[in-house]
């Protein structure tokens, strides 16, 4: 059998390219080489944006909204920030959220194979073969969506040009998160060029740091230190952390996440917000951008080609513009965080950006305004 389209990676790409070529009536076959449900190191922060691009019952694995932040520096200068519009985004724990999304794409009609390892890949015009640690199989088209330790794209030499947020994280159980249960806390300067957060979920804290900045430092120790300036994680045993990197495209650097006939999504394809590390939106909608792309090369009415157009479009122009943010604010954490303090339009105009209401190229011109810059 040849596939319409292969996908390497369950994650939240992944499944939602499957999940929406499968709706579409597509033959997709999807591989991953964990079983879900697995962890999955992540804050776990779905922006509101993303609502749209969910299945309708997405919110039965929803923890709580987010409807706010409370902002610090250092664990001090706190100050707290409610959105005037709804919810700005959701909690979710990735274990439970990404088997959610593979349950989504096999209802649809996806074959899912679990636990089947990638070992090498035949690009060709047209037409692709997967071999895997099980069999081998024939596609037309191919999506790597496997993470930011891609092995589609180190087989098809992609997406080598990239920046990594050095990220730590621990999720933890206490019954000190009623004061934080709607709202997140973000501390601006917890870490040199990054921040810290504290993310609410039912009765679990996921508290982490995360930095943009790719240089020589113990993030470790900016850890331990963001924890001890919490009263409330002051006798909480942390029993296990994860260090892990987020891929995001460098500002202003042409894309390279095409093949032949393969196309790379999500962190595979360095997807990642550089001003905050999100990375689960941008998954999920450059998911449905591939499988919309893999229906317009069916139908012959577009090149492969198309697909990086779009992903520049839509994601990269407005990360150079994040990237911008990011010099303003990190390189003057306490300088910004009295901005925030004294001015709840600028929060109020971020909280439009992660809705979709409004975007980074606005905001970056609002804090070069503020700045003086």
């Amino acid at each position: 059998m040849t596939y319409d389209c292969i996908i390497i990676g369950l994650g939240p790409a992944g499944s939602s390219a499957a999940y929406y070529l499968a709706k579409k009536g597509l033959s997709v076959l999807a591989l991953d080489k964990e079983r879900f449900p697995r962890h999955k190191p992540c804050g776990g922060c779905v922006s509101y944006k993303a609502e749209h691009l969910l299945p309708p019952d997405f919110k039965s694995v929803v923890n709580n909204n987010v409807n706010g932040a409370v902002f610090s520096y250092n664990g001090k200068k706190k100050v707290e920030f409610r959105g005037s519009n709804g919810p700005v985004g959701y909690m979710v724990s990735r274990e439970v959220f990404d088997a959610y999304l593979v349950k989504k794409a096999k209802e649809a009609g996806a074959e899912i194979k679990e636990g089947e390892r990638l070992l090498d890949i035949d690009d060709s015009q047209n037409s692709v073969t997967v071999f895997s640690s099980k069999d081998r199989y024939k596609g037309r088209y191919l999506i790597g969506a496997d993470g930011a330790n891609s092995s589609v794209a180190k087989r098809l030499g992609l997406a080598k040009e990239r920046s990594l947020f050095i990220t730590i994280n621990a999720e933890i159980k206490t019954g000190s998160d009623d004061d934080f249960s709607d709202l997140v806390e973000i501390d601006i300067g917890a870490i040199p060029y990054g921040y810290g957060w504290v993310f609410p979920k039912n009765g679990c804290l996921d508290i982490g740091i995360a930095s943009v900045r790719n240089e020589s430092f113990n993030p470790k120790k900016y850890f331990l230190e963001f924890i001890k300036k919490r009263p409330f994680l002051k006798d909480i045993k942390i029993e296990k952390t994860y260090a892990f990197r987020l891929p995001t495209n460098p500002e202003n650097t042409p894309l390279n996440i095409t093949g032949k006939s393969a196309l790379l999504a999500g962190d595979a394809a360095g997807l990642t917000d550089p001003l905050v590390g999100e990375g689960i939106y941008y998954a999920i909608k450059s998911g449905r951008l591939a499988g919309e792309t893999i229906i317009n090369l069916l139908n012959k009415n577009s090149d492969i080609s198309d697909y990086s157009e779009r992903i520049s479009k839509e994601f990269i122009s407005e990360f150079n513009y994040a990237w911008k943010a990011v010099k303003l604010i990190y390189s003057m954490p306490y300088f910004w965080s009295g901005i925030i303090k004294r001015n709840s339009k600028i929060v109020e105009f971020y909280y439009k950006v992660l809705r979709g209401e409004e975007t980074y190229s606005s905001f970056a011109k609002k804090l070069k305004a503020v700045a003086g810059r």
